[in-house]
């Protein structure tokens, strides 16, 4: 009996199988580009076993079906990892925040030279104005 897989890419010749359908199949189904026309059966071995989860696989050049085994990230594993990374990003955020701190700084330190700078110039054009005025 023919039957249609659906299936994403996993691998280059290799997909994850989506769906699998027999019998009369609607024609958007057996035309779509993730499909393969396949006479493979369903293989056994789709219960999890010792901590790993199956994933339903197909051969892109051969059509069969086949389970692979993948270990199953406990929620442990998951929450150790998300902390290690909230850390890094928080380190990241202290940084920044640090280099601001110290542009701010620097940026002050720039706008009272600049101040300083101004009113020397100005005190230097009154002496001029002065000494100009004090030759007429």
């Amino acid at each position: 009996m023919k039957r249609y897989i659906t299936w994403e890419p996993y691998s280059p010749n290799v997909g994850n199988v989506t769906g699998i359908y027999e019998g009369a199949v609607d024609e958007s189904i057996t035309e779509g580009p993730n499909t393969i026309e396949s006479e493979s059966p369903t293989p056994d071995g789709a219960n999890a076993v010792n901590g790993l989860t199956s994933v339903l696989r197909i051969n892109l050049e051969t059509g069969e079906l086949y389970y692979d085994y993948i270990k199953i990230e406990s929620t442990e594993t998951r929450l150790a990892a998300t902390q290690a990374e909230l850390t890094q990003v928080q380190q990241a955020l202290a940084d920044a925040y640090e280099q601001l701190t110290i542009a701010q700084n620097e940026s002050t330190t720039t706008q009272q030279a600049l101040s300083d700078l101004y009113e020397q110039l100005l005190k230097l054009q009154e002496e001029i104005a002065a000494l100009k005025g004090g030759g007429d």
